[in-house]
């Protein structure tokens, strides 16, 4: 079983002694309910902004009288989250494993139809491109293009067309698959309609601030667990009214814009 403990505070000598008094807790519930902590496999990472230098070569958590290890990225769930949050490392280690489902679909594309090759893109590429997107979907549009351009080259092994990111928009059309940007603001989307109308856990109410609705053919969040301002481009105005739409509705609309 994977845990985890989480503690925001500003300096970094008052998280270590935080934390270390939390360590301690933690050790004393364990022998009093006879379980154990593989001490050689728990980590700690601290985040912190790439531009922002730390003081850190003195910090250090101990359990045990043991010194834990810092590491500089770690998996969890299944998603790699690193010290800077700029995704980086989670991209580059899903994007082996769609190359290596593209290699499949490029030599499987010879013997089955093309309704078979949309099921295999979906079994086989999309769960690298929508698995925590909400999470990492956000991040800079250079670090996650290499995505998009493998998804448009899956979809023109599988209808043998010639790879051209920029007439790509029709072949997506007519399979009726959503581009990957896309499927970010799709997921962003049904994120908000369930924000909007409270069918989240409660843990998420308090998350967002609402600052303006639609401004400019902008959404704008505010973020108040991370004092961060969320803006939303739309390209279109369409693209304004995704959250008060249903989200059955939501990927027929973003193929009609595409």
């Amino acid at each position: 079983m994977r845990t985890s403990f989480m503690n925001i505070i500003l300096s970094l000598q008052q998280l270590q002694e935080k934390i270390n008094y939390e360590l301690i807790n933690i050790h004393t519930w364990l022998c009093a309910n006879k379980l154990s902590l593989n001490i050689e496999k728990s980590n700690f990472i601290l985040f912190h902004p790439p531009q922002k230098k730390l003081q850190d070569s003195s910090f250090s958590l101990k359990l045990c009288n043991k010194q834990l290890k810092r590491e500089y990225s770690i998996k969890y769930l299944g998603i790699l989250i690193d010290s800077h949050l700029n995704w980086k490392k989670q991209v580059k280690f899903k994007v082996k494993k769609i190359r290596r489902s593209i290699g499949i679909l490029c030599k499987l594309r010879h013997y089955v139809d093309l309704n078979i090759l949309v099921k295999l893109c979906y079994a086989l590429i999309y769960p690298f491109l929508t698995y925590g997107i909400l999470i990492w979907g956000n991040t800079y549009e250079s670090t996650l293009k290499l995505k998009f351009i493998l998804q448009n080259k899956a979809v023109c092994i599988i209808t043998f067309s010639k790879l051209h990111v920029s007439y790509s928009s029709p072949l997506f059309k007519s399979l009726g698959l959503i581009k990957f940007f896309d499927i970010a603001l799709f997921q962003i989307a049904i994120f908000m309609y369930r924000f909007h109308n409270y069918v989240l856990p409660a843990a998420f109410h308090s998350f967002f601030t609402e600052v303006t609705s639609v401004h400019n053919n902008i959404i704008i969040l505010l973020d108040l667990q991370q004092n961060t301002v969320t803006i939303f481009p739309t390209q279109q105005p369409i693209v304004a009214n995704l959250i008060s739409v249903f989200k059955v509705h939501l990927s027929e609309i973003l193929l009609m814009i595409m």
